[in-house]
């Protein structure tokens, strides 16, 4: 018997991460930038459809962006810009500058904020740790950005941005000097609430609970067990 219900905890729990997995691979898309689109220096704007978020099912996101580029030295003013907004031609969106002294700059504006600036503080991105922007339908719109080491914004309420389209360019002095010389920026989307699906996520519940339950009981057991062996041992 205990054979035969640790066989179905193992089934129930694979199963539940089974479906949590495909529900998310449903809704990724990946995006590498290559670092020559950043050397038009905004004179040619290159855009990024993501399709999967016009999903009325896919209103929660997460977007994580790893900056791969190698600099120019020998351009002071190197660096890249990415805008994520509903369209080409939206006046809403959130934005990432980021700069060969590792600083990055953020900036979002929508009717909720108008055109706030979050952050500007040196030394605030990684290329070892992606920056991870979290956006929430809960409590009318919010975000929160991290920079793999600390939270930059938490909770930001922006309303009901929706982002569609993901703008680059890059910015440099001359145009003589390019921005970047190698390198790339990977960006990885992934959308879709895993809380909407509640059959699964009480499943989830159901089974965590039950482990819980039969773990516990056997640790008490085992004890119990151990404590009664030691109990009816002749003094020594």
């Amino acid at each position: 018997m205990k054979l035969i219900s640790c066989i179905l905890l193992v089934l129930l729990i694979s199963l539940s991460f089974t479906e949590v997995s495909a529900l998310f691979d449903r809704n990724k898309e990946t995006l590498v930038i290559p670092y020559t689109a950043f050397n038009n220096q905004g004179s040619n704007t290159e855009h990024f459809s993501a399709e999967h978020l016009k999903s009325e099912t896919s209103r929660d996101w997460l977007l994580v962006i790893n900056n791969n580029l190698i600099y120019n030295p020998d351009n002071p003013e190197s660096t890249v810009v990415l805008r994520i907004k509903e369209h080409e031609q939206s006046e809403e969106y959130i934005e990432f500058i980021m700069d060969r002294q590792n600083k990055v700059f953020i900036a979002v504006s929508s009717k909720e904020t108008g055109y706030l600036t979050i952050n500007n503080d040196e030394d605030s991105w990684f290329p070892d740790k992606p920056l991870l922007l979290l956006f929430t339908e809960t409590d009318d719109g919010r975000i929160t950005i991290s920079n793999g080491k600390s939270t930059l914004v938490d909770r930001l309420e922006v309303g009901e941005l929706v982002a569609q389209t993901i703008e680059f360019y890059g910015i440099g002095y001359s145009e003589s000097l390019p921005v970047v010389l190698d390198g790339h920026i990977k960006l990885e989307i992934t959308s879709g609430n895993p809380v909407s699906n509640f059959p699964l996520m009480f499943l989830m519940i159901v089974v965590g609970f039950g482990a819980a339950i039969f773990f516990t009981m056997r640790g008490f057991k085992s004890n119990k067990e151990r404590w009664q062996g030691k109990s009816s041992a002749p003094w020594r």
